[in-house]
C-alpha cells in the first residue's frame, strides 16, 4: 500500500549528507528545517556558492517540485541559495502564508500554560518569518508577550515593576515570576485535594457507623422476638390496592408502610410493622400524620453552613384539623416545575441544541450538568475559591466542593429572546441538564407569577413559558404624556435619496462582479474550472510502511532488576 504523510518532513542522516524533504504538504516549518539542514551540509562539505542549489535541489522528493526543477533547471541552478529559497516559498507555499503566521503569532495568549512554553512557541513562529516583511523585531515581541500574558502573572509583573530592554534578560525575569505563580497554584490544588480526601474519609466513617448501628438494632429486635415465643403471632395483612395508591401518592414505603418515609422497600431499615397493632391506611390517617409533620424541611441544598440555601423543597401544608369532615382549604400537594425549552450553543456543536432548563427562583446559583458542558465543549474556568455545597436530609448534612464554572447564554426556540451571559457552576450528577437560579433571573430582570405560570423578562416583555402567546402589554400611567408640543416633527421618507442609494449599491455589486471576472482571468492558473480527477493522480508506490506484529509477545527478563526500572518491564 502507498502512504503519503499529510505534511512533508525533513530527513538527514548526518550533517555531512544533503537533507531530503519527503512527499507531503509543504509547510513553512518544513522549509525552515530543510534550509537549516542544507546550511549545515554546505558548511561541512565546503560547497561553493555557485554549486549550492544543484547539490541539494533533487533532495525535494515531491514529484511536482522535481518536475518544476527539471523544467527550469538551468535558470534555477544560476540562482544563489537565498534566491532559490525565496523562489520555493513564493511558489510552493500558500499565498499570504507570512501574514497567516504573523496573525496566528499575534493572536496567541499565555492562558494557563507556563510562560516559558508560550515564549518558545511565539519565538519559533517568528523564526519562520525571518527574511520577510512580517518578521517582528525583539521590541515588538516583548510588547506582545507583555500585553498577552496570564492575568495573575501580569499583576505580579506590574507589582515587581520589571524594567529590562534586552529581550532575553526580560524573559528570564518574567519566567521566575511565573514559576512562583505556578508553585502557588500547585499548593492550592494540593490543599483542595487534601480537604477532599479528608471529607471522603469522614463520609466513609459515617457510613460504617450507620451500618453498625443498623446491624445492632436488627440483632436486638431478633433477640426480643425469640425471647417472647409465648406471645401469639398475628399475621400482617397484605396491602390493598387503595393502600398502595395512598403510599405512592405520599412518598411511602411498601415495607414499613409509613407515609412520607423518604425511602423504598429495598433500603428500608424499619422492617415490617407488627400485625397485632397494625391499622389499615386511610386518607384521614395520612392527613393527620401530614398535619403533625408541620413544616419540616424535606430536602435542602445549602452553600456552606452559614450561607444562603440553594434550593428548598417544603411539604404541602394542610389547613384544618386533618379530618375528612367539615370545610377545609387544602393547598396542592405538588405543582409542576417551571421548565423553559431553550437553545444553548458552544464550540463543540455545529448548531444550538435544545435543552429543557429548570427555572428555580429559590436557588442562589445557576448550575449546569457535566454532560451538557462536555457536549457543548464550553471552556471550563476556575472559581477564585472552591464553593462548598451541602445536601441536607433533616439535620444530617453532607458537603462537597464545586470549583469550576462556564459562561452561558440561552435563546428561545423562536429566537425572539436571548438572555444575558451568566456564569453557571458545573455540578456533577445534576438532576437536570441546566438549573436557572436567582443570578439568571436577577441579571435578566425576569418576574415569575406562580398563579398564572408566567416567567416574563421585563426588558423584552417576553414570556419564557408561553412564547407563542402575545405578551401582556406594560401598563402605562394615564398621567404620563408621551408627545407634547416640544417634540420635533418626524420627517417623511426621502424617496429620491432611497432610490439613489439603491442604484449606488447595485452599481457597486456590478463593479465587484467585473473585478471578480477580471482577476480570475488574470490568474487563471490559480482558479481552475475543476479540480483534477483522482484517475489522473499518480499510482506509483513511493513508500511502504511495514507495521510491527501486534501479536508478538515481548520476552520478559527472568532475573530481578532495580526498582526504578521495574515499571518499564511490566
Amino acid at each position: 500500500m502507498s502512504s503519503t504523510s499529510k505534511a512533508a518532513r525533513v530527513e538527514q542522516s548526518s550533517a555531512s549528507k544533503p537533507p531530503f524533504l519527503t512527499l507531503g504538504e509543504v509547510t513553512p516549518e518544513a522549509l525552515r528545517s530543510w534550509e537549516m539542514g542544507c546550511t549545515q551540509f554546505f558548511m561541512h562539505k565546503g560547497i561553493p556558492d555557485e554549486d549550492m542549489v544543484k547539490k541539494i535541489a533533487w533532495g525535494m522528493q515531491d514529484p511536482r517540485i522535481q518536475d518544476w526543477y527539471s523544467t527550469n533547471q538551468e535558470e534555477i541552478d544560476a540562482m544563489t541559495f537565498k534566491e532559490y529559497m525565496a523562489e520555493v516559498r513564493s511558489i510552493w507555499l500558500p499565498l499570504g502564508w507570512a501574514d497567516t503566521v504573523r496573525r496566528k503569532m499575534l493572536a496567541s495568549t499565555q492562558g494557563q500554560r507556563p510562560f516559558s512554553e508560550w515564549v518558545i512557541d511565539v519565538q519559533s513562529q517568528n523564526t519562520l518569518l525571518r527574511g520577510t516583511a512580517s518578521h517582528l523585531p525583539d521590541v515588538n515581541i516583548l510588547y506582545h508577550l507583555e500585553s498577552h500574558m496570564n492575568a495573575e502573572l501580569a499583576a505580579d509583573y506590574h507589582a515587581e515593576n520589571v524594567v529590562e530592554e534586552d529581550l532575553r534578560k526580560w524573559i528570564e525575569k518574567v519566567r521566575i515570576l511565573d514559576e512562583k505563580r505556578l508553585r502557588y497554584l500547585a499548593r492550592q490544588k494540593e490543599a483542595v485535594e487534601v480537604a477532599l480526601r479528608a471529607e471522603r474519609a469522614r463520609s466513609n466513617v459515617d457510613k460504617k457507623t450507620n451500618t453498625y448501628s443498623r446491624s445492632t438494632t436488627n440483632n436486638n429486635s431478633t433477640a426480643k422476638g425469640t425471647s417472647g415465643t409465648s406471645k401469639n403471632f398475628t399475621r400482617l395483612p397484605s396491602l390493598t390496592d387503595a393502600e398502595r395508591q395512598l403510599l405512592r401518592d405520599n412518598d411511602g414505603c411498601f415495607k414499613c408502610r409509613e407515609p412520607f418515609a423518604g425511602h423504598g422497600s429495598s433500603n428500608c431499615t424499619k422492617g415490617f410493622p407488627d400485625g397485632a397493632t397494625y391499622k389499615t391506611l386511610t386518607a384521614s390517617l395520612i392527613a393527620a400524620k401530614k398535619a403533625k409533620k408541620g413544616k419540616d424541611v424535606v430536602a435542602a441544598v445549602g452553600v456552606d453552613d452559614d450561607c444562603d440555601t440553594v434550593a428548598v423543597v417544603m411539604p404541602s401544608a394542610v389547613l384544618g384539623n386533618g379530618t375528612d369532615s367539615g370545610e377545609e382549604c387544602v393547598a396542592p400537594l405538588q405543582t409542576p416545575h417551571l421548565r423553559w425549552d431553550c437553545l444553548v450553543d458552544g464550540p463543540g456543536v455545529s448548531s444550538p441544541i435544545n435543552v429543557s432548563a429548570l427555572i428555580d427562583h429559590g436557588s442562589s446559583l445557576v448550575l449546569i450538568g457535566e454532560e451538557l458542558v462536555n457536549k457543548l465543549g464550553l471552556r471550563r474556568r476556575q472559581l477564585a475559591r472552591p464553593l462548598p455545597i451541602s445536601l441536607a436530609l433533616s439535620k444530617n448534612k453532607r458537603s462537597f466542593l464545586l470549583s469550576q464554572y462556564v459562561k452561558l447564554t440561552c435563546t428561545s426556540l423562536d429566537h425572539a429572546y436571548t438572555s444575558r451571559t451568566v456564569r453557571a457552576i458545573i455540578a456533577p450528577d445534576l438532576c437536570t441538564p441546566l438549573l436557572l437560579g436567582g443570578p439568571f433571573l436577577q441579571h435578566n430582570r425576569i418576574v415569575i407569577d406562580h398563579e398564572l405560570r408566567t416567567c416574563i423578562a421585563k426588558d423584552a416583555n417576553y414570556d419564557l413559558l408561553q412564547p407563542r402567546s402575545t405578551p401582556r402589554p406594560l401598563e402605562k400611567s394615564p398621567k404620563a404624556t408621551i408627545v407634547d408640543n416640544e417634540c420635533e416633527p418626524v420627517e417623511g421618507v426621502d424617496v429620491i435619496a432611497a432610490i439613489r442609494a439603491k442604484i449606488d449599491a447595485l452599481a457597486y455589486q456590478d463593479e465587484l462582479k467585473m473585478l471578480d471576472a477580471k482577476y480570475k482571468k488574470t490568474f487563471a492558473d490559480r482558479f481552475p474550472v475543476d479540480i483534477p480527477h483522482n484517475d489522473t493522480m499518480p499510482t506509483d508506490v513511493l513508500f511502504r510502511v511495514n507495521l510491527k506484529d501486534a501479536n508478538k509477545i515481548v520476552q520478559l527478563r527472568s532475573y530481578d532488576c532495580p526498582k526504578k526500572y521495574r515499571a518499564a518491564w511490566k
